[in-house]
């Protein structure tokens, strides 16, 4: 199950490299894959195989997040009643769990998939991103102390990080 985060990142999109303006996007619609592409060395079949398997997913998943959309807002609703249905209750329960698990069997099936597009050394490299990727909620806590740049109280740069100088602390005041 360990394979299942970093599947849901990449077909999410989050391990995008984004071009030009924050959220462009390439002319085919699929997210720019620049730096995974170098990162990995992927040819450009690879990634066109890569972007396929993503929007199979998408087309698989959509209908079943509608579900479970569906589903925990009439169990919000069956618990707001004034005499809620304990059995309805229970049954929807056991739907949306269902449908969670649909869900992630979708995305760890996707997920193979897309792994099987890689060459032995490219998984290899894919395992080492995904040692990485385990390390995200740590570096984000040493940035929220400022033990190193990113998102600490002055923002992504740290306290004395570029646009300081001419942003808040380098205003004249008014005489």
């Amino acid at each position: 199950m360990r394979f299942l985060p970093v599947a849901v990142m990449l077909f999410s999109g989050t391990l995008m490299a984004q071009e030009g303006p924050r959220g462009a996007r390439a002319s085919s619609g699929d997210p720019p894959l620049t730096e995974i592409k170098a990162y990995l060395a992927l040819s450009d079949t690879q990634v066109t195989q890569l972007n396929d398997l993503r929007k199979q997913f998408r087309e698989a998943v959509v209908p079943l997040a509608t579900q479970a959309a569906d589903k925990r807002k009439n169990l919000a609703d069956l618990r707001r009643a004034n005499s809620p249905d304990t059995a309805t209750i229970g049954q929807l329960k056991r739907d949306l769990l269902s449908t969670r698990t649909q869900m992630q069997d979708l995305a760890t099936q996707y997920g193979n998939n897309a792994r099987n597009v890689l060459n032995a050394d490219q998984q290899a490299k894919l395992q080492a991103l995904e040692e990485a990727a385990r390390l995200l909620p740590t570096i984000r806590q040493a940035q929220a102390v400022n033990l190193i740049p990113g998102a600490g109280f002055f923002g992504r740069m740290g306290a004395f990080g570029p646009g300081m100088g001419a942003g808040m602390m380098g205003r004249q005041s008014p005489r």
